[in-house]
């Protein structure tokens, strides 16, 4: 049984149990984009599904600086099509946070062997170029107030790459 107390101090105890917890999911073309450039927010985005629009030019999406370690961005692709623009994702400034881990890569011009490959940051990379994205489903999460795992996956015509503002 689920028992919550509240103490006088206003701390809440106790053990509560949730079979599923599911945050709205966000359209970042209405909630995070102003034409070509868009930039995530804590309170708005973090925890929630987002998802991009179909791109008509080459945009930018900014992720910021974390509170804490935990703050979660789960950025998916809606493309109906093939975009033909990049999407560059970035820190908020350049050395800001350092993105780690790693993402799945399938270059759909390639075949064999080529065709996937694991694409992995620097050292100091706070960057990632998805080029003429046709599909992605990326997890940033903060380690740190200035680091973010980045896993998931990502497939088009040209690999994505981390890199360096």
């Amino acid at each position: 049984e689920n028992s919550l107390t509240q103490a006088a101090d206003r701390n809440v105890t106790g053990v509560m149990k949730f079979d599923s917890v599911v945050a709205n999911p966000t359209d970042l073309s209405s909630s995070a984009f102003t034409g070509d450039a868009g930039t995530l927010v804590e309170g708005t985005h973090a925890g929630r599904l987002l998802y991009a629009p179909n791109f008509h030019a080459n945009s930018t999406l900014t992720i910021p600086t974390a509170s804490r370690a935990g703050v979660t961005y789960h950025l998916v692709s809606s493309a109906v099509a093939d975009d033909a623009q990049n999407l560059v994702i970035n820190a908020s400034s350049a050395d800001a946070v350092t993105f780690t881990g790693g993402i799945l890569d399938l270059d759909e011009d390639e075949a064999g062997a080529a065709q996937v490959s694991v694409v992995y940051p620097g050292g100091d990379d706070d960057k990632l170029t998805l080029a003429a994205a046709h599909n992605f489903n990326l997890t940033f999460v903060a380690t740190s107030t200035t680091n973010y795992l980045v896993t998931g996956w990502h497939v088009g015509d040209t690999p994505a790459a981390f890199g360096d503002q």
